[in-house]
């Protein structure tokens, strides 16, 4: 993919925005966690540790005295399940609860770091392949440093707890992220085809405004080009009232197409009577079939009430009818019929024409198609697609299924 690509940018930026958003959320989220787990531990880890602290610096100087050592393992053994460590002030080892271990290596830094603050320090360390968790806490006398107390307590729980969290967080992190980079990807991949459809769409509109324009515009200016008889002007003047009363229905068609296709269309919603709306079109159809020698037959249920608009649900089977009628050959028939089932109104226009190939079917339903046997028929390839924004607007649908030189039948259900 090209990195100068605005798609491809977009979509790097996005997925880093995410990733970074994600793992800032799921790292404060560990860290917290880890922080309220330990919280608890450290709290009884400094309560004991404070408590032999108090009893060391009582004894003042010597902490090798056998008297401090009897204290001691009395404490110790007050304190299940943790271990004690006693370091004079030159690091030497007063006592441990631990057996086979070198206290430098183990409490060094621990001794460094409490040695030279006020305050508790906390730290994890491995002992014979134990995890636990140590205080060190200095023990002075008078200002004077006597040594290090050091209380561990085992968390391997807590850090296997810890271990799976990790591990959780690591796979919805993954689950999230990725899922995410391909959806925004697809995002992109409609935006696109919009852009696409729109730029049609645009190309499409000029296309179709621009031959009756120039029609108009070479027919008055050979008029115009000199004196001629009256008859003549009349002419003239007639046909290009026919191409502006085409440009107009044009115009109006790509309005009511755009507004049908906007998210903000909003139909006027009342019940109306759809059996006397379908046999008020079947009239009007039978004169348009009449002009061709066409027998248009009419089987129209009674009764059967809608909600919608009956202006726009009128236009939209009208669009679909007169479709059937341009496309049917002289001496052919067309039925209409309107019926119920179940919830749902059903009408079907069936004709007996030339028919749509399969490879077509697909695009009949795009604005401005018009496909390769509809050359010669009058139309601007709009109307099935505003019969289609109609339908749809009132959460209905139309299904048009067609054979080659038998003819086509649609299906609309509201």
């Amino acid at each position: 993919m090209n990195s100068k690509n605005i798609r491809f940018r977009i979509l790097l930026w996005y997925s880093l925005t995410i990733f970074f958003a994600a793992a800032i959320i799921f790292s404060g989220f560990y860290l917290v966690t880890r922080q309220i787990l330990f919280a608890q531990v450290d709290k009884e880890l400094n309560l004991h540790a404070v408590k032999l602290a108090e009893i060391a610096s009582r004894q003042g100087i010597n902490l090798h005295e056998a008297m401090l050592k009897q204290q001691l393992y009395n404490e110790f053994s007050d304190i299940p399940g943790m271990a004690v460590v006693l370091l004079d002030s030159n690091a030497s080892l007063v006592r441990s609860s631990f057996t086979a271990i070198n206290p430098y290596d183990a409490y060094n830094w621990l001794y460094r770091q409490a040695r030279n603050n006020n305050q508790a320090v906390f730290l994890n360390q491995n002992i014979n392949n134990v995890q636990l968790r140590f205080v060190g806490l200095s023990i002075n006398s008078d200002d004077n440093f006597l040594g290090v107390v050091l209380v561990a307590h085992p968390v391997e729980a807590i850090q296997k707890s810890l271990n799976v969290l990790l591990k959780t967080l690591g796979i919805i992190f993954g689950f999230l992220i990725i899922p995410l980079g391909f959806y925004f990807n697809r995002l992109l991949d409609q935006l696109q085809q919009a852009f696409k459809r729109e730029r049609q769409f645009i190309g499409d509109v000029a296309h179709e405004l621009k031959t009756p324009v120039a029609i108009l515009t070479s027919g008055l200016e050979l008029v115009l080009s000199k004196k001629r008889p009256i008859a003549e002007y009349h002419r003239v003047l007639k046909e290009s009232l026919i191409d502006v009363n085409r440009l107009s229905q044009t115009i109006k068609n790509i309005l009511d197409l755009a507004w049908l296709e906007s998210e903000n269309a909003r139909l006027p919603q009342s019940r109306f009577n759809l059996s006397d709306a379908l046999n008020e079109l079947a009239e009007i159809a039978q004169k348009l079939a009449a002009k061709k020698n066409i027998r248009l037959t009419a089987e129209i249920a009674p009764g059967i009430i809608i909600a919608g608009s009956s202006d726009k649900i009128f236009r939209a089977i009208l669009n679909v009818t007169d479709n059937a009628v341009k496309f049917t050959p002289s001496g052919k028939s067309i039925s209409l019929s309107l019926k119920k089932l179940r919830d749902q109104a059903v009408i079907t226009i069936k004709d007996t024409g030339i028919g749509i190939p399969q490879t077509e079917l697909p695009h009949i339903f795009t604005r401005f198609y018009r496909g390769a046997k509809t050359a010669k028929t009058l139309g601007s390839g709009l109307g099935l697609a505003i019969a289609k924004g109609i339908i749809k607007a009132h959460q209905g649908e139309i299904n048009i299924t067609s054979q080659v030189g038998k003819g086509t039948c649609a299906t609309i259900k509201l």
